[in-house]
């Protein structure tokens, strides 16, 4: 019997037709042996043909979790891995007890186990600093006459989402819960490059119904568990904080605040946005964890401290709807990018009726698209930002400088590179 299980276990792995990093572990094969030996014992013999049968009960369910990829559509598969490529990922079930364990300092304890690292995380509810449920959203279209920009103001309100943060493994999370109970997360966890996002939503049931019984979740603890997929990133220099912040001598004969709180316009080009299929339910949780990673990166500094707040967020609806890009776009898609972040001041000082130049330190645009520079063709370009340039506005010449353009793929690449830029923009100013 032992030669015909070895037999059909290798089958299993010659046949497979799932992704090639699938390993379909003898583990679930030591199952079937305790089953089929108790059962033995009880009845003296059982039948190979039900032995197949508990191995395709417990296999099939680790295969096709596997590969659920292939059940979804292109849009999908966008959606989830911000990509058409399809990168190594797992799907894990997130333990978020519906009643929470917390330490002594009111940390919430959340575990998963990811690529073979269990992972615990103590997270800490962000105290509402970098946004709050009034913080305006700003839809931004092209008109008969330019661009129309209409102001949402409780849109992060009605995404109802939460934001919690572990600094000590670089982890920055937006907690969404369904009608149905089901929790949807939102994130990164930087120390370990792990990119946490939620199923289809039409796929959550299956998934839940195979991974389930080979998770060996009890059903009373159905409702502690969510399952996610969870992929590689990027390394985004989690480990690599902000250490200090070069500024003017003359600060020294200023009062020095104790905590500095740059507030800052976040642009969304059209195309990040339509990575997101154009839903603020999906995007606000991506930016609010995106930006709550970059603040991170500051809070080592001291003397003084730095606290962002996201002074508002625009969203292009449409391509041509932010004109410095749209006019500086190459036929490929690329972005020249000197010209682009040159039109973008100019751009924002013309929007002063919808959005006033006084409402915000520092106006960063975040696209997808390939950052070119003619002058040096071949130079891969991560972002862009004026020196010194903090809050610098030329009424004379009906501009600005305290932009800066970076490039993001929807998978917290851009985090280190939005920090950079931002610290570029503070070079040398007093706060």
């Amino acid at each position: 019997m032992s030669c015909w299980v070895m037999f059909t276990y290798v089958e299993m792995l010659r046949n497979c037709s799932c992704k090639s990093n699938l390993k379909v572990s003898p583990y679930y094969f030591a199952l079937y042996f305790k089953s089929y030996r108790a059962v033995d014992k009880m009845k003296g013999f059982i039948e190979p043909n039900l032995l197949i049968g508990w191995l395709v009960l417990f296999v099939v369910p680790v295969i096709y979790s596997q590969k659920i990829h292939e059940e979804m559509n292109q849009k999908e598969r966008e959606q989830v891995f911000m990509s058409s490529n399809v990168p190594d990922y797992e799907i894990v079930a997130i333990h978020w007890p519906r009643l929470q364990k917390r330490d002594a300092q009111n940390k919430s304890v959340v575990q998963l186990t990811a690529f073979g690292n269990h992972i615990k995380l103590w997270l800490d509810p962000t105290k509402g600093i970098l946004a709050g449920k009034k913080t305006p959203t700003y839809i931004a279209k092209t008109g008969p006459n330019g661009t129309i920009i209409r102001k949402m103001s409780h849109l992060i309100y009605k995404t109802m989402t939460r934001l919690y943060e572990d600094l000590s493994e670089a982890a920055t999370l937006t907690l969404n819960s369904n009608q149905d109970g089901r929790k949807k997360i939102t994130g990164v966890i930087g120390k370990k490059n792990i990119v946490i996002h939620s199923l289809p939503k039409r796929l959550v049931k299956k998934v839940e119904k195979y991974r389930r019984s080979i998770d060996g979740i009890p059903e009373s603890d159905y409702d502690d568990h969510h399952y996610h997929i969870v992929y590689k990133t990027a390394p985004i220099h989690s480990i690599k904080p902000l250490r200090y912040l070069e500024t003017s001598r003359q600060r020294q004969k200023r009062f020095i605040p104790s905590v500095v709180y740059p507030e800052i316009l976040i642009i969304i080009g059209h195309d990040l946005y339509q990575l997101f299929n154009k839903k603020t339910s999906k995007i606000i949780p991506y930016i609010l964890a995106f930006w709550n990673g970059v603040d991170m990166k500051y809070r080592n500094l001291k003397n003084p401290k730095y606290r962002l707040n996201i002074a508002g967020i625009l969203l292009a609806q449409d391509l041509q709807a932010l004109e410095y890009m749209a006019k500086n776009m190459y036929s490929d898609g690329k972005l020249n990018i000197d010209n682009t972040h040159d039109d973008s001041g100019k751009w924002l000082f013309k929007q002063d009726q919808y959005i006033p130049v006084n409402s915000y330190d520092a106006a960063i645009t975040m696209t997808s698209n390939t950052l070119y520079d003619p002058n040096y063709p071949h130079q891969s370009i991560l972002g862009i930002a004026y020196i010194s340039n903090i809050c610098i506005v030329n009424i004379n010449e009906k501009t600005m400088y305290k932009t800066a353009i970076i490039l993001d793929n929807a998978g917290f690449g851009g985090i280190y590179t939005a920090a950079h830029e931002l610290g570029h923009l503070y070079i040398g100013c007093q706060p």
